[in-house]
This record gives structure tokens, sequence and C-alpha cells, in this order.
């Protein structure tokens, strides 16, 4: 049976922290990442921006993760296992962490892709 409440709407927490002299820190860590988001049970829209490294865990096919980028601003795409990994024009990369299929990425330009494992490419959704 189709499920009908509202989905979950999750936005990320930065965690990347600046001292009094205006550097940034990441609590003794070698990579700065910015956002971190978690998905939840139900079916969760992720809004990740590109302006800081991300991680984005625990997300599926029921899931969607939109990124404020449009295919131009992808400069590169790495699957291994559970892990998708997007970088961007920024100079950012977004980690994902799959708990079973791909979840629909959706760029700020309209398109939206899945990750086919079985045919090991990028789909349109």
């Amino acid at each position: 049976m189709y499920d009908t409440a509202a989905p979950t709407v999750l936005f990320g927490t930065d965690i990347i922290s600046s001292d009094s002299s205006g550097s940034s820190g990441s609590s003794g860590s070698a990579d700065l990442w910015g956002d971190t988001f978690t998905g939840t049970a139900e079916a969760d829209n992720l809004f990740v921006g590109t302006h800081a490294n991300s991680i984005v865990d625990n997300v599926d096919a029921q899931d969607s993760v939109t990124f404020d980028a449009a295919l131009s601003d992808i400069v590169a795409t790495s699957v291994e296992g559970n892990t998708i990994a997007v970088a961007f024009t920024s100079g950012t990369t977004a980690v994902i962490q799959t708990a079973g299929d791909s979840p629909t990425f959706n760029l700020a330009s309209g398109e939206s892709y899945i990750y086919d494992r079985q045919a090991a490419s990028w789909k349109t959704a």
C-alpha cells in the first residue's frame, strides 16, 4: 500500500567551526567535511549544497537527494560498493552511503538520475 504521509525533509548540519582568526577546523580531522545528512526509514528529501563537502548516509530508492548544481557542475562520479561520490566544480565532494538501491539524484537544472547497480551506469529517473 502506498504511504500518503508527507515525506521527511532534512537539511545538513554544519560541522565545520571557525576560530577567532577565521581559519576553519574540524576537530583534528584531515578532511574538512561541512554537512552531514542521515536518511530515516521514511521517504526522505535531502537538500545538499555544494558550498561544502557533504556526507549523506542511510538513503535508498525511496529517497531523493537534491543538489544545488547543474549537470555541468559535476566534474566526476565514483561508485564503490554502496558508496557514490560526486565531485563538483566548486572543489567540494558529496559522498552518499546507500542502504540499498540508489536514491534519485535531482539537479537544480531539472534533471534527475539514479545509479543502476545491475548495469553499473547512470540512468535518467
